[in-house]
């Protein structure tokens, strides 16, 4: 007997799901995912595709249909709409594992759209009885712990949310939405995006939203928690009074340097969609300047803070800015956060997106067109001078997704000399949060150098430290225990401020699985406190999420 019931009623979606302000950016989604298309058929493995002639012929026989040249080139000019079927069929002609792009399409999507919203590469439609056959399978398997793929969640929070209106039990919900966000936290690459996918149209459907507005405060409230910037992130466009106290919250009183992190990132995205009340914009205003002149603040938390007093409205942020002036005075990465939204001066910027753009240019096959160099030279700005991460990780994710990554990375590493001899301990810490998207695992070593390498700013360690785990490849068991030998001397010689790269050194062994280690760490009575209840944690999660996790 099947543990839960959907009932499919109707394929009009009741209002109380649309959410207002949900329509993408057009222009700004569309150039970006034909610019990852363009950039796909003309620098992959195959030379031929660099004409259009011969990547059409391939393409019909992919999709068993004809399609001329125009309509290819409508598609990477951003001229035309691309659909699911087109992302799908750029895969299939390219040889590229299913759902690669479009997963990316989707992010783009979903970064560029003012509130909650459906992704435009909608899911072809199922026959009725099939789709709620298939549905009710997939929530039986949610439901009885067996494992899930990142496909498997697509497909049903898809048909969740195209069922009309859905009937499930308060604690089948509660698990169904559990179960999905603890998967997610602990995913990379695509795994990930397929479950922040779903757990995004899980909130835009008023039936669960709710209940992952819940679940996303449980996680970020406990403090045995180890991973709350994104249940905080979550929440950035959610028009709901919960999202918003949570958010508030959490900069008053923080559980954590990273739930600081996260709740001050939600709420720059919070504060633009006009999503905070009046008295939580004054309560927010104040808090940040609050944080800003006490003594604890780094440059992570100061860059962030600096995105959310610019979202501000005039009359807050202009009490705010009167407050710190004379910080503002000292800290010239704040001043321009705030003047040009940018964590370098626009003309440092623009040269450094300038010089590695054109790095990366020269190292391509073929003569690069204006519109591909221009696209290039704007995610290049975003991966390493804007400040808010979010941002970083969109642009990072979108340039992974096509053969100029590896050339990036490459032309990243060698940038990271350039900027450590100008001690721009930024544009380094943006570098290691772009490489994991970028990277192989020969440029770990990088990494592992930042690690180590005494004198780096914390900026830079921490960076190193919450990476490094995401990367492709392994580290050593003799640079892990250096690395948490190292950090967890610092932690005790300085609790509290030397503390986060050790929290990011347990983070990586959980993301990669260190079971060895992480069991050390948890048992060593010597180790921070924090280390072995982090340790611990992540040796208490269900083994079936952690496999699930990794599909």
């Amino acid at each position: 007997m099947p543990r839960a019931r959907v009932t499919s009623v109707g394929r009009d979606r009741p209002d109380a799901d649309r959410l207002p302000g949900d329509l993408p950016r057009r222009v700004a989604c569309e150039e970006r995912i034909a610019w990852m298309l363009r950039v796909n058929r003309r620098y992959g493995a195959q030379q031929r595709f660099q004409r259009l002639g011969p990547f059409a012929e391939a393409y019909a026989r992919a999709q068993r249909r004809p399609i001329s040249v125009s309509q290819l080139s409508r598609w990477e000019s951003g001229h035309t709409q691309v659909r699911l079927d087109v992302v799908r069929g750029y895969e299939k002609t390219l040889g590229l594992p299913p759902f690669t792009l479009v997963g990316v399409a989707d992010a783009v999507f979903r970064n560029e759209s003012n509130g909650l919203a459906l992704t435009r590469l909608a899911r072809p439609d199922r026959d009725p009885v099939e789709a709620e056959r298939r549905m009710n399978h997939l929530l039986d398997r949610v439901l009885s712990a067996d494992v899930m793929t990142g496909l498997d969640w697509d497909e049903l929070t898809w048909a969740l949310t195209s069922a009309g209106r859905v009937f499930l039990r308060t604690s089948d919900w509660r698990a169904l939405v559990n179960r999905l966000l603890s998967e997610q936290l602990i995913a990379s690459g695509g795994a990930w995006r397929f479950r922040n996918e779903s757990a995004q149209r899980l909130l835009w459907l008023g039936s669960s939203r709710p209940h992952v507005i819940g679940a996303c405060a449980d996680l970020v409230r406990d403090r045995r928690s180890q991973i709350v910037i994104e249940p905080l992130v979550i929440m950035d466009v959610v028009d709901h009074p919960e999202a918003s106290r949570l958010l508030i919250e959490q900069v008053l009183d923080p559980a954590s340097d990273q739930a600081l992190r996260g709740a001050l990132l939600g709420s720059a995205a919070h504060v633009r969609l006009n999503l905070f009340r009046p008295e939580q914009l004054d309560r927010l205003g104040s808090a940040i300047a609050d944080r800003l002149l006490g003594l604890d603040a780094d440059a992570g938390i100061r860059q962030l803070a600096g995105e959310v007093i610019a979202e501000l409205p005039v009359p807050v942020r202009t009490r705010v800015v009167r407050r710190i002036r004379r910080l503002l005075d000292d800290d010239l990465d704040l001043r321009h956060v705030l003047t040009a939204r940018r964590t370098a001066s626009i003309e440092v910027g623009n040269a450094l997106a300038a010089r590695v753009s054109a790095s990366v240019v020269a190292r391509l096959p073929d003569d690069v067109d204006t519109q591909v160099e221009d696209v290039l030279r704007q995610l290049v700005t975003e991966i390493l001078c804007s400040p808010n991460p979010e941002a970083r990780l969109h642009a990072a994710q979108l340039l992974g997704a096509t053969p100029l990554a590896d050339p990036m990375a490459d032309v990243l590493c060698d940038e990271t000399a350039r900027a450590a001899r100008t001690q721009d301990g930024s544009t380094i810490a943006a570098v290691l949060t772009a490489l994991p998207f970028l990277g192989s695992a020969r440029h770990r070593r990088i990494v592992e150098h930042m690690v180590l390498a005494t004198g780096v700013p914390p900026l830079v360690r921490n960076s190193a430290a919450w990476n490094i785990g995401h990367l492709p490849g392994r580290s050593t068991d003799l640079f892990w225990r250096q690395a948490i030998a190292r950090h967890s001397d610092a932690a005790h010689r300085r609790p509290g401020r030397d503390s986060t790269a050790l929290r990011g050194l347990v983070y990586s062994l959980g993301i990669t699985g260190h079971e060895t280690l992480l069991a050390t760490i948890a048992a060593d009575p010597t180790m921070p406190p924090g280390a072995r209840s982090a340790a611990q944690w992540w040796r208490d999660l269900p083994g079936v999420v952690s496999t699930s996790a990794k599909l």
